[in-house]
């Protein structure tokens, strides 16, 4: 592999894996896992600087369904809580901050989350 090799943006490796399992009748418990290798940051064609790091997310899921029509679900994202940035861009930040000189912008990814939601289906 030479520099300049790979598209700005796309990790290398991707790979999802999730699965769900009813534990009694009405209640599903579940989960997926989310990892992604580094990549470099867009604008950075040449794969010249270093990579965002790469990274493993954890989430959990779970529905009780009272019936047809009633369900309780319950989801939690980012499980470990895990820092990392999801996508990288090259910029010039001269025109509003004329002190800095760091060309890299980094979004970091969403911190754990969670959700609890009734379903009705009419």
């Amino acid at each position: 592999m030479h520099r300049g090799d790979r598209i700005p943006g796309l990790p290398r490796h991707a790979f999802k894996l999730g699965a769900d399992y009813a534990l009694f009748k009405g209640f599903t418990l579940g989960g997926d896992m989310v990892a992604n290798s580094g990549q470099y940051l867009r604008g950075d064609e040449a794969n010249l600087l270093s990579q965002l790091g790469g990274y493993a997310v954890f989430n959990l899921r779970a529905v009780y369904t009272f019936n047809e029509h009633v369900s309780v679900f319950g989801r939690i994202d980012n499980v470990f809580d895990r820092k990392y940035y999801s996508f990288g861009i090259l910029g010039d930040a001269d025109e509003v901050f004329p002190d800095f000189e760091d060309p890299r912008f980094v979004s970091p990814a969403q911190p754990r989350g969670a959700w609890v939601g009734i379903r009705v289906a009419l």
